[in-house]
């Protein structure tokens, strides 16, 4: 027979936020919503539902933690190779083979206690045959449902039991057909013993028995302290009972008078149970393709908000341009009236305007422009000026009339005679200033003073005279255009 290859089971599982969680019988099942997971877990009102009623309800795409209780199955621990998952499921598989306790196929779920070294370590491992997992998972649609967790009674009630504390604890726990005698610590089963009820000739005496082989396996080979024994269940097996056979028990904490519910601390185990999964290739296909579903339509949802948001910035960019190419247009239109009127300005302007003065108004402006500036002539002047010598004056002069041109740069046109604009070639410059010097220093320093002004301004006439310690003299100079 070709062997189902199953997937990790020991790493922790994701689980929803949100689903139910069921507790498989034969025909009848029990179903609870929970919100959280687990820690957070808290559970909703527990409902009855039969088989064709879960199969509808696994096909609704809600988040299922399923639970079933196996007639065979198989527990114990081992030192295994810790390499890969592969590795330790083969290793667990080949000692399962060897004490050949199953015929048929069977499956395997493991949790790990601790590391031996860097290749081994310890393992607590459960094996319950093929058949009786196909049986219960039938119970949902396998095509559709979406299953967080598929595990055993066991399981669950062992993390159940270590939601209490760290210690190590058994639990007897009785159902309408087994007594399962739970050894575990922290939600990881050390020990297991599952008697029949009906084929057991003393239950309560096989009972109390498989309680103390458990304490004392406990002590010897794990060195595991039981703190303390708890009873769960409604028949012959119960704290009074099991006290007359000098077992001394406490009943389930988590099922008290005020909360009698015998389900409660399997549901809520295997929202807790996070070890020992036992569900199936083909549902962990379409979880995950459930998942895939979920985030593409999320992405979908997204870009299409994103598409909204979009939509709504164009038209509220194609309001904002309708505006402004209205505004544009009335621009346009007033440019237009403007430069109507500036042409009609323009006009009007052209038909009043004199221009048969523009000539001679050009001419003297380019005169203008070509006379000299008196601060260049002080800067020029200044440079020029030999060390001790102080100027008093420096003046700049047109041209008089007397010299034959007119005073004016331009004269004002008479009636019937054609305008023209003054042009002279030169400006006259008087420099005056004082050399402190004794003679005859102050007159080499004259000289040198007239040779510096001959090569920019030429010097037309000079004079000077000495008084006691220094000198006056003044300089008249031509400034050509």
């Amino acid at each position: 027979m070709k062997r189902i290859m199953w997937e990790r089971f020991a790493r922790p599982q994701t689980r929803a936020r949100k689903g139910h969680v069921v507790l498989l019988g034969d025909s009848g099942h029990v179903l609870a919503p929970h919100t959280g997971a687990v820690a957070s877990a808290v559970l909703g009102q527990a409902q009855a539902l039969d088989s064709d009623g879960l199969r509808t309800f696994s096909r609704k795409g809600q988040s299922l933690s399923l639970c079933f209780a196996p007639q065979n199955i198989y527990a114990d621990i081992g030192d295994f190779s810790s390499v890969s998952a592969e590795a330790t499921q083969a290793h667990i598989r080949a000692a399962v083979d060897k004490i050949r306790l199953f015929k048929d196929d069977y499956r395997i779920a493991y949790a790990k206690l601790n590391d031996i070294d860097a290749a081994r370590g310890s393992y607590s491992y459960l094996v319950i045959p093929v058949t009786e997992l196909d049986t219960f998972i039938e119970q949902v649609d396998p095509d559709n449902a979406i299953v967080d967790m598929f595990c055993p009674v066991e399981a669950a009630l062992a993390a159940a039991m270590g939601s209490l504390g760290h210690e190590m604890t058994v639990l007897v726990y009785e159902d309408n057909r087994f007594i399962r005698i739970i050894a575990a610590k922290d939600g990881i089963i050390y020990h297991l013993t599952t008697i029949n009820s009906a084929e057991s000739f003393d239950p309560l005496l096989d009972t109390v028995s498989g309680v103390h082989e458990s304490i004392s396996l406990l002590k010897n080979s794990y060195r595991q302290d039981v703190a303390k024994v708890y009873t769960l269940g409604k028949g012959t097996i119960n704290q009074e009972s099991l006290s007359e056979l000098a077992l001394d028990t406490e009943p389930f904490p988590l099922c008290t008078k005020d909360n009698p519910d015998l389900t409660y601390p399997v549901l809520l185990g295997t929202i807790l149970q996070t070890r020992y999964d036992f569900t199936p290739d083909r549902l962990r296909v379409v979880k995950r393709l459930s998942t895939y579903a979920r985030v593409s339509t999320a992405v979908s949802l997204a870009m299409a908000c994103a598409a909204l948001v979009l939509f709504i910035i164009a038209g509220s960019n194609f309001m904002a341009l309708s505006g402004i190419r209205k505004e544009l247009k009335n621009a346009n239109y007033r440019n237009a009236e403007m430069l109507k009127l500036i042409e009609q300005d323009y006009t009007q302007l052209s038909r009043d305007l004199n221009l048969t003065d523009f000539n001679s108004i050009m001419q003297a402006y380019q005169q203008f422009q070509r006379e000299p500036r008196l601060p260049a002539i002080v800067d020029a002047v200044s440079r020029r000026t030999p060390a001790l010598v102080f100027l008093t004056k420096i003046e700049l002069k047109r041209p008089a009339a007397s010299e034959g041109e007119p005073a004016a740069r331009v004269e004002p046109a008479e009636e019937g005679v054609e305008n023209r604009t003054a042009q002279v070639d030169y400006f006259h410059l008087e420099i005056d200033g004082i050399i402190n010097s004794a003679y005859p220093r102050s007159k080499e320093i004259f000289s040198t003073l007239i040779s510096n002004m001959q090569g920019v301004y030429p010097v037309d006439s000079a004079a000077f005279s000495h008084k006691q310690d220094q000198a006056v003299f003044s300089l008249k100079c031509k400034v050509r255009l």
